[in-house]
């Protein structure tokens, strides 16, 4: 009986050392457990800040595509109206060309006139002159001319004059 008793006593301190072994076994089991589940909660925690990233992220792409969509159909419209600007452009170059060719003839043909108004003044000038010396021999001429009848018509009256009295003797 004692040799059962200290039989007992030892299962029994077997089984309270077992006991103490699964009690330290559970509690080490416990802290892996609280401890994975920590990180299991901070992955879920992790995975759900990016989760919300990943939508922020989105919600700009979306914005941004939306932005360049904006900027190529202004940009579309500016090489448009560009195109538009070098055809006007190119239409007023040419108007300033034919404008240019249009201004040199008439500088030539202003420069022709003024060539041929110098020319008719100085036939002008010559004719004047010319005018001025006949217009002076006219009047020469005339004062000449008036000079002979003058003359002849009182030598001429000196000859009736003489003859009404050579007649007037004879009678």
């Amino acid at each position: 009986s004692a040799q059962h008793s200290a039989s007992l006593e030892a299962e029994i301190a077997a089984h309270t050392v077992t006991k103490i072994k699964v009690k330290t076994a559970e509690e080490r089991l416990d802290a892996q457990l609280n401890h994975q589940t920590s990180k299991e909660a901070d992955h879920h925690s992790s995975i759900s800040a990016l989760s919300d990233e990943v939508m922020a992220l989105s919600v700009k792409t979306a914005k941004l595509e939306e932005t360049n969509n904006h900027l190529s159909a202004i940009n579309n419209s500016l090489v448009a109206a560009k195109a538009d600007t070098d055809a006007e452009l190119k239409n007023v170059q040419a108007m300033l060309e034919d404008s240019a060719k249009k201004l040199s003839v008439l500088e030539e043909e202003r420069l022709s006139v003024e060539q041929k108004n110098r020319t008719l003044e100085e036939e002008l000038q010559r004719t004047l002159a010319e005018q001025e010396s006949t217009q002076a021999e006219v009047t020469a001429l005339r004062e000449s001319t008036q000079a002979e009848v003058t003359a002849l018509r009182e030598s001429t009256q000196a000859e009736v004059t003489a003859l009404r009295e050579s007649t007037q003797a004879e009678v």
